[in-house]
């Protein structure tokens, strides 16, 4: 079928006429949550249905992706769009995020990720509004694992990145970073667990519970869109997947006492691993760490953040990154000296903490 570009006025006799604009419906849906609340903002969609046909759109000022065939797809984020192939309407696309964070987006290990990164935007995104203009820029666009806003700097910018290997922001000036959802399950989570979720002792626990999605969750597709609403959800601790019974559904808790899944059928239960990961280490040691015979282990051991790791709330941070860390043996806390942060081992020689002032150590069970 053949094209007809918006603003021509004659119509030759084997193209359909144009129809008038007076059938155009829009229907339009978006998040209205602050990228400030660490909850996921979905890009703005318009869905503009009517019997007209566009060709050409690279050489149009619009502000939107359209096809020839009807309905037109609009994106919000789409400011140019290579001329249109007739029939084929663009794939509109909307990647959930979880919590903003701090820092530009890095792999476990710390390191940049540079492959498959994208700029979006150019100038500053400091502000809220800049912040949440970039994030729906990323939803939108096919593939995104991440997004990534950086100001006062050369290179400023709204960023989207399309690699599987980013895991978290690293905490550096002028930069925010966001991970996809589906991506930050594996990094927020620890493996599933059978069961519903309850404390250490095996008690349920129904406080801070909220009720995410109906129906049963008992496929793995299921399971895996109930855990990335989870991992979205502001202050999200653990999981939980429903099925077969009255109380079906998907559900996100954001009580701290969770500890497991009690093995009870027509559940799953998941639980952040920063709840998780005391679990896999031998009680917190003072000192570095050190091998038996009490020397330094300088090797297999990589920084993860750089920041004094002396409070209790940044030590379970710290445990929970390194237990997020390929083949980690040990974690490390330094805190008011020039090597400050948290480290990972991955030596296998380390065995304890050597006592030393201003150090925590904990090795892996």
């Amino acid at each position: 079928m053949l094209c007809l570009a918006l603003l021509t006025l004659s119509v030759p006799a084997p193209l359909p006429p144009l129809s008038p604009l007076s059938p155009l419906s829009m229907f339009m849906q978006q998040s209205t949550t602050a990228a400030t609340s660490q909850n996921f903002n979905s890009a703005l969609l318009a869905k503009l249905t009517g019997n007209f046909y566009l060709t050409g759109l690279s050489n149009l000022n619009v502000k939107g992706c359209g096809s020839c065939a009807p309905p037109l797809v609009v994106v919000a984020s789409c400011t140019m769009f290579t001329d249109t192939v007739c029939g084929e309407a663009p794939s509109a696309t909307t990647v959930t995020f979880a919590g903003i964070e701090s820092g530009f987006c890095v792999k476990a290990d710390g390191s940049d990720e540079n492959s498959g990164v994208v700029k979006l935007a150019e100038g500053d995104h400091q502000t809220d509004a800049k912040k949440q203009e970039c994030l729906n820029k990323c939803a939108a666009y096919a593939g995104a694992t991440g997004c990534e806003v950086i100001w006062n700097q050369d290179n400023r910018g709204c960023y989207v990145h399309t690699s599987t290997v980013i895991t978290r922001g690293n905490g550096a000036g002028n930069h925010n970073c966001w991970i996809s959802a589906p991506l930050k399950v594996a990094v927020l989570f620890a493996p599933m667990d059978n069961g519903f979720c309850v404390k250490a002792d095996g008690v349920d626990e129904n406080s801070g519970v909220v009720k995410l999605a109906e129906g049963d969750h008992q496929t793995d597709a299921k399971k895996k869109e109930c855990a990335a609403k989870c991992a979205a959800y502001a202050g999200a601790t653990g999981c939980e997947v429903i099925w077969g019974q009255d109380n079906r559904g998907c559900y996100v808790h954001t009580s701290t006492a969770i500890a497991r899944g009690n093995n009870v059928a027509n559940h799953n239960c998941w639980v952040s691993v920063a709840l998780r990961a005391p679990g896999y280490f031998k009680g917190k040691e003072n000192g570095f760490c050190v091998k038996s015979d009490g020397s330094d282990e300088n090797a297999g051991v990589t920084q993860l953040t750089s920041e004094d790791t002396d409070t209790a709330e940044k030590q379970a941070a710290c445990i929970a990154k390194c237990s997020q860390f390929p083949n980690f043996t040990g974690c490390e806390a330094i805190w008011n000296q020039g090597n400050r942060g948290c480290y990972v081992h991955t030596s296998t020689v380390i065995t304890r903490g050597n006592g030393v002032g201003n150090h925590a150590c904990w090795i892996k069970q």
